[in-house]
């Protein structure tokens, strides 16, 4: 996956580095990532917001209620972990919150 900030885009290439798919209009894409069935978990930074997007772009899962999302990761069991400049959070495999540790850059309150 490459995401291109500018160009507003993320990029899937496959073990060639052939373009399997373009997602477009998306808001600071940061890192992305494919999660199952042709699906890609992409950070919005720049819309406070992190989804799963199906191969056309159209939102299957997302999450708004964080600042600055920096990172966005599928674990091996299946839950989503989320990096944001205001907290952490975890999902499980069907989309639920399971535990949020509030945390900022600007306080200085980490883990």
């Amino acid at each position: 996956m490459l995401t291109d900030w500018a160009k507003h885009t993320v990029v899937h290439l496959d073990e060639n580095h052939t373009v399997v798919n373009t997602i477009k209009d998306l808001k600071g894409p940061w890192p992305a990532e494919p999660c199952g069935n042709g699906n890609t978990l992409v950070s919005e930074y720049g819309a406070n917001r992190v989804r799963v997007l199906d191969k056309d772009g159209k939102a299957v899962w997302a999450f708004t209620d964080c600042k600055n999302p920096y990172h966005a990761q599928r674990l091996p069991t299946g839950h989503t972990l989320i990096s944001s400049t205001n907290a952490w959070f975890e999902f499980d495999a069907k989309g639920k919150e399971i535990w949020r540790r509030p945390g900022s850059y600007a306080t200085g309150a980490y883990w």
